[in-house]
């Protein structure tokens, strides 16, 4: 049986979207990702670290989860990048959550940068590592307003 697919609202200007037209995200070719110059939804802000407290190994299974679930939507929307125009608003709002969730990675390796939140150095320079490879290297791609359809067909190598 055929499920049809749903329609999406549309509406113009929803409180509970993300838009980085008159923000400061670059795309991946550029040197460093910057966070949007809107805040993140209360639900998605990092929770601060109390003076005194380290990180937990809970926290750092939560941030590998959200790794992983970015990495997820990353690969979901580029297998969909062939998709119908009808069909886009459904890769649209993947877009949406991937980028979402690599502000809220950058903002939680960003808050956790200080030894004193660290119970050894090893795990601090871990962390330095990965906020260096989220900031300086490519890789990453902020969807908004770069989505994968627009994407050149020339650049694919021919095996």
């Amino acid at each position: 049986m055929r499920m049809p697919f749903r329609r999406r609202p549309r509406s113009g200007g929803s409180s509970n979207s993300v838009s980085a037209t008159n923000s400061t995200i670059s795309t991946a070719t550029s040197a460093q990702l910057a966070l949007p110059s809107l805040p993140l939804q209360p639900g998605d802000q990092p929770q601060t670290v109390a003076p005194g407290r380290t990180i937990t190994a809970l926290e750092i299974r939560d941030l590998n989860e959200l790794i992983r679930k970015r990495y997820a939507l990353d690969v979901e929307i580029w297998g969909l990048k062939g998709c119908r125009p009808r069909d886009r608003y459904i890769v649209e709002d993947k877009m949406k959550r991937a980028d979402v969730a690599l502000f809220k990675i950058l903002s939680i390796v960003r808050m956790w940068d200080s030894p004193e939140v660290w119970k050894s150095t090893a795990d601090y320079y871990r962390l330095r590592e990965i906020r260096h490879r989220l900031e300086m290297g490519g890789g990453k791609r902020v969807w908004e307003g770069n989505p994968p359809w627009e994407e050149e067909s020339d650049n694919r190598v021919s095996l």
